[in-house]
């Protein structure tokens, strides 16, 4: 199955360059239909016409982002935070979910690999 989902700049970069292999999102509905083996295509926010493909190898769940950002502090987030709180914070401050959605839905963190990419011209 093929997913559908918006990721900022920065984010599709590290993707694109294969330095982002994890993806964390709040795990509600539409989250939760994602099973490994399927397809997401994420979308550029700035250019929704650039497209990277993942696939999800595995898929972890936990009930609180921080529990999340720990387990792969060192490896995903470390060169742009200091500390596990403060990139806590980041996903808070830049709207990513909110502390009442984390305690309804929980954090689902997919494991991904690059499939390929497409640009389309328009």
């Amino acid at each position: 199955m093929i997913h559908n989902m918006k990721i900022n700049d920065s984010a599709f970069k590290r993707m694109n360059n294969g330095t982002k292999v994890r993806e964390y999102r709040m795990n509600d509905e539409k989250r939760r239909k994602v099973q490994i083996g399927d397809i997401i295509e994420f979308h550029k926010i700035s250019n929704p016409e650039d497209i990277i493909e993942m696939k999800v190898k595995d898929i972890t769940t936990y009930k609180k982002l921080k529990a999340a950002i720990k387990k792969y502090f060192d490896k995903d987030f470390s060169s742009r935070h200091k500390d596990i709180d403060s990139t806590v914070q980041s996903f808070y401050d830049r709207g990513f979910l909110t502390q009442e959605e984390e305690e309804k839905y929980g954090i689902v963190v997919f494991h991904i690999e690059k499939i390929k990419r497409k640009l389309l011209d328009k």
